[in-house]
């Protein structure tokens, strides 16, 4: 019994470690990252493509581009993947 509550401990210590450092990086976030220049810019150039794409779309072709940039989206993921194995 006293190795499961050792490692019982260890466990809880290293999930506190773990929260602490969480909240530390959150606080860094929103101190000094977020509504920043930068992060507008960021929103911006991830939103804008969408709406342009949007507007000069052709109508008729919808399903056939998102299935192409569904398809895109798993061969790149999957590539990602093994890249990091």
């Amino acid at each position: 019994m006293g190795l499961d509550q050792e490692i019982a401990d260890i466990i809880a210590q290293a999930s506190d470690e773990y929260a602490d450092a969480f909240y530390k990086m959150l606080e860094v976030w929103q101190q000094y990252m977020v509504f920043t220049w930068r992060w507008w810019l960021d929103l911006v150039l991830a939103v804008l493509p969408w709406l342009f794409w949007l507007k000069v779309r052709d109508k008729q072709s919808t399903h056939r581009l998102l299935y192409a940039g569904f398809v895109v989206l798993m061969l790149t993921s999957f590539l990602d993947m093994l890249g990091m194995s």
